[in-house]
């Protein structure tokens, strides 16, 4: 169910931006962020997963349960980033500043912030992982 709502939610987005703007760069646009993911991210960061998922001669268990920790955080700087790095990198600073008065100097630290405030997150929820295994093992 979760599933036909994803994709109910998504045809509505495709559709309504289908109607503000060009649909054939619409479709150019996603067919782009399809191979750039497909052909150059995914080679990139599997081996990279697999091999965080190894370890250091840890089990199965061990290893799922760690795993998932720094899998989201690395998972959700990479969307922000993904989205805001114009502004994050400065990209065009001069063309924003004209359109919104506003500078770009502060997206760089912000997201620093935000990139460490997400791995502070997991880890703390680690820790406390750790430790109910630990009083579940006692």
């Amino acid at each position: 169910m979760a599933v036909v709502v994803c994709f109910l939610i998504s045809a509505y987005a495709i559709l309504r931006l289908a109607d503000s703007t060009k649909p054939v760069l619409l479709a150019l646009w996603f067919l782009g962020a399809l191979l750039l993911h497909d052909f150059r991210f995914y080679p990139m960061y599997t081996p990279l997963d697999r091999a965080a998922a190894r370890g250091q001669g840890l089990s199965d268990t061990d290893r799922s349960s760690w795993i998932n920790f720094v899998r989201v955080p690395v998972l959700l700087t990479g969307l922000v980033f993904l989205v805001w790095f114009p502004l994050i990198l400065g990209v065009n600073a001069k063309t924003y500043r004209d359109a919104s008065g506003m500078a770009t100097g502060r997206y760089f630290g912000r997201f620093l912030v935000f990139t460490a405030a997400v791995f502070l997150v997991s880890a703390a929820l680690y820790c406390l992982r750790l430790l109910r295994w630990q009083r579940l093992a006692n």
